[in-house]
């Protein structure tokens, strides 16, 4: 539920059954990276909509992400 004000609140629950994250990956700029396989979990979201509180988990079953660049760090 969204509730206009000062600060914007937000609270809700979220649910995620075999979600498929092929559907994330258009969502990756650039198509940097490309995701397969299923996303289980469960969250509740709260707080302001400048800084929202997230508490659950996510669990990928035999997950891959394909990343199509290389990101050098150096120590």
């Amino acid at each position: 539920m969204y509730q206009s004000g000062t600060p914007d609140r937000i609270s809700g629950n979220i649910y995620l059954h075999t979600f498929p994250m092929e559907m994330i990956s258009p969502f990756v700029p650039d198509r940097l990276a490309q995701f397969s396989e299923t996303l289980n979990g469960e969250m509740t979201v709260g707080g302001s909509t400048d800084a929202p509180d997230l508490n659950g988990y996510l669990q990928m079953d035999t997950a891959a992400v394909l990343s199509r660049r290389r990101v050098w760090t150096s120590g």
